[in-house]
């Protein structure tokens, strides 16, 4: 574990609820709560979700969980909304949950990377990866596919799949979303769950996380480039990501853990 996935850890761990930590699973190397949190979950999900629950789930900092407890009470909302997009015979795309036609990515611990996956060398085939990338289509090359995003009209010349922000996995929401709602106004919402901000302050590892995490973020929503321009010719709004700290999250499984062991 290097220093800054310590440094993530503790924060989170010092964020949620104090004692919380007596129902970690002591066999693992970072923090996860016991399998009797993955049964007491599955009774607030619906029965649609709980089949889809990911091996994750348990950890303190899956995004997966902190979108459930976040959106299960919420009218309407579909936790991991699967949309197609316009490759023959491809897997679909999963966003972690859709309400109308507003949809949501979150994020915890995923931005302590530097590296995401990459996109496969058949998206050249797709019209609308064709439509987004325009002339910087030429520039993709390879299998998996590799350029830089200097190719999108941003600012910098590393490759697209080597930020804490995971540039690849926004290009193939975005061409679901375009996909499965042609003529309707629609919105894509990140959420990014992070410890504390006192438990940040206290660390200058994570501070510099978050400021790079802002700065790579900013150079894609702040700028005029190939991504916001697809946005504005298929009515997709990318609403400004929303930053909330995990001890701000209401966990009615944890409190009903704690009520079982009193």
């Amino acid at each position: 574990m290097t220093e800054l996935e310590k440094d993530f850890y503790e924060a989170l761990k010092e964020s949620i609820d104090p004692g919380s930590e007596r129902f970690f699973d002591p066999g693992m190397d970072r923090p996860y709560f016991s399998g009797d949190y993955r049964t007491i979950l599955k009774k607030y999900m619906s029965p649609d979700y709980n089949g889809k629950l990911r091996d994750d789930i348990n950890a303190v900092a899956s995004s997966a969980r902190l979108c459930a407890l976040d959106f299960y009470k919420c009218p309407g909302a579909v936790l991991e909304k699967t949309l197609s997009n316009d490759l023959v015979n491809s897997m679909p795309t999963f966003m972690d949950a859709a309400v109308g036609d507003i949809y949501y990515e979150c994020k915890c611990q995923e931005i302590l990377k530097t590296s995401h996956g990459t996109l496969k060398g058949r998206y050249k085939e797709s019209r609308l990866f064709g439509e987004l990338m325009g002339r910087g289509l030429d520039a993709c090359t390879g299998d998996p596919l590799k350029f830089s995003v200097r190719a999108l009209g941003i600012d910098s010349d590393k490759d697209y799949h080597l930020f804490h922000f995971d540039i690849k996995q926004l290009i193939c929401h975005l061409i679901a979303i375009a996909n499965n709602n042609i003529d309707r106004e629609t919105m894509l919402q990140y959420i990014i769950y992070r410890p504390s901000q006192e438990a940040i302050d206290k660390r200058p590892k994570l501070q510099e996380l978050y400021e790079d995490l802002e700065g790579e973020i900013d150079a894609i929503w702040m700028s005029k480039n190939r991504i916001t321009d697809f946005c504005r010719k298929k009515k997709i709004k990318l609403a400004a990501p929303v930053y909330k700290s995990i001890n701000h999250i209401k966990d009615e499984v944890l409190e009903e853990l704690k009520k079982g062991s009193r």
